[in-house]
């Protein structure tokens, strides 16, 4: 669309039946209808194509977002000074757009609007009849719950099927911001948990289910404030309660992908923070959510592109340092264990993987990078050793493992244990003279200066040997 439309384009745009040009102002305007308003007062065209509009992003402070007004504060809050600029764009939007489906309250730029700008926006989303999906990133959510309930109980919100809470945007450095505010106080999280559990009661199960799990972008703001206070038990329990209780569809979404790779209750960077009973309680959970009847293979996150499978085998291999494997603390070690068995778990549930093998990073590529690690422990279950020796490649490549200090009467007691290791991953390794015999040469080859590389000497070793037949693909 022309920034500057000329005769011809104004001629073409009043041709334009209203429904078609309501979908080239979605795409042109983008979240700028205030500007759109201005120009829907002089374009009978564009004032009937607005009844069509389907997507509607709430922007009545146009102004100062772009930076061309300062933005003033109540606390952490926008001024109340701007309140009756939201009720003018709010009441014009009631009046002007009749066909609204999705709404977002402005997109998370950093400022909260206050409780009664808050009203009014969500006033205006619920004259719309034929909402099904509404977005909250920049609204006060204690007054945004209160309003959404009064709403639900007075027959609106018939058609919704998505509520998007989002965890608060930071603000700018050195600016009101109620994020901060919230993971400062412990009594504005307690409030602002009430009133979200005040609005599931109000709300059908699955689209409180959906919050549950984080919304849309899974950073969702009950899984936020639940996180900060550590009430990973009464998340669980409440999850297990909307399913059993109220009859949420575990089926409808891809209910594992969302907690085991959006919600980080499977560990990632900080794991060292986990203890036994965070590990036992994501375990436990997962096992109740396969009883009750989730899809251990369907894909979700980011493009649909994450199954359970590559969750959990990615979470894993970020746990292990295979250049030394060895090198970790017991909390470390305690999250290895649990993803082991959380991978069990799923396979014995019938999971698969179906993604392409070559994919970066996907669920073959992090078997094909630790499957000797795993194959290796002693620990490692039964059917997770059988998926990772149907993985012809994971048995093959063998990362570096340098050992220092090694002398030379360390040998032969190393030449024992390498093709000890490789038996255990199914290598058609001989009895154990023969393989100290064969396996002693390349360990002396391989030493330099009191160095070995133990994974050179793997790698040579298993393609000398190569699988049990019964282990091949």
């Amino acid at each position: 669309m022309p920034s500057h439309p000329t005769p011809n384009s104004s001629a073409l745009f009043a041709r334009l039946p209203p429904y078609l040009l309501s979908h080239a102002l979605e795409f042109s305007i983008g979240d700028d209808f205030t500007c759109l308003f201005r120009v829907c007062e002089v374009s009978r065209a564009f004032l009937e194509a607005l009844a069509f509009v389907e997507v509607l992003h709430v922007d009545p402070l146009h102004l100062v977002r772009n930076g061309t007004e300062p933005m003033e504060y109540d606390d952490v809050f926008i001024s109340h000074r701007y309140d009756t600029r939201v009720k003018r764009w709010c009441g014009l939007a009631r009046a002007r757009f009749k066909n609204v489906k999705r709404m977002n309250d402005g997109g998370g730029w950093g400022k909260t609007y206050n409780a009664a700008q808050t009203q009014e926006i969500i006033d205006c989303a619920a004259s719309f009849p034929y909402l099904t999906k509404l977005d909250l990133f920049d609204t006060e959510p204690a007054a945004a719950c209160a309003s959404i309930a009064a709403h639900v109980r007075a027959g609106r919100f018939t058609r919704l099927e998505c509520l998007d809470f989002q965890d608060p945007p930071g603000n700018s450095d050195g600016l009101p911001c109620f994020r901060s505010h919230l993971e400062n106080s412990a009594e504005a999280r307690e409030v602002l948990t009430l009133a979200l559990r005040d609005l599931f009661s109000h709300l059908p199960a699955n689209i409180v289910l959906d919050i549950h799990l984080g919304g849309k972008w899974e950073t969702g703001l009950y899984p936020f404030l639940l996180e900060r206070d550590d009430e990973y038990d009464t998340w669980s329990s409440e999850l297990i309660e909307l399913i059993d209780s109220r009859g949420a569809d575990v089926r409808a979404s891809p209910i594992l992908v969302r907690f085991l790779d959006d919600l980080r209750f499977v560990p990632a960077e900080g794991f060292n923070e986990w203890d036994h009973a965070h590990l036992e309680r994501a375990y436990s959970t997962i096992e109740a959510l396969l009883e009750r009847g989730a899809n251990p293979s369907l894909f979700g996150g980011w493009k649909g592109k994450e199954s359970p499978l590559n969750c959990v085998a990615s979470a894993l291999n970020s746990h292990i340092d295979l250049r030394d494997p060895s090198n970790v603390g017991p909390r470390a070690e305690s999250v290895r264990r649990m993803l082991m068995r959380t991978l069990d778990l799923l396979l014995r549930n019938g999971a698969v993987d179906d993604s392409r093998p070559g994919l970066t990073g996907g669920y073959a590529t992090h078997l094909d990078r630790m499957g000797f690690w795993l194959l290796a422990r002693q620990d490692c279950p039964p059917l997770l050793r059988q998926e990772l020796l149907r993985h012809h490649n994971a048995t093959l490549q063998f990362s570096d493992e340098l050992r220092s200090g090694v002398r030379l009467a360390d040998l032969r007691g190393i030449a024992e244990e390498l093709p000890e290791r490789l038996r255990a991953m199914g290598f058609n390794v001989p009895d154990v003279d023969a393989a100290r015999m064969q396996c002693g040469p390349v360990c002396r080859e391989l030493l330099a200066d009191g160095i070995l590389n133990v994974g050179a000497v793997l790698r040579t070793m298993a393609n000398r040997w190569g699988l049990v037949r019964e282990n091949r693909h």
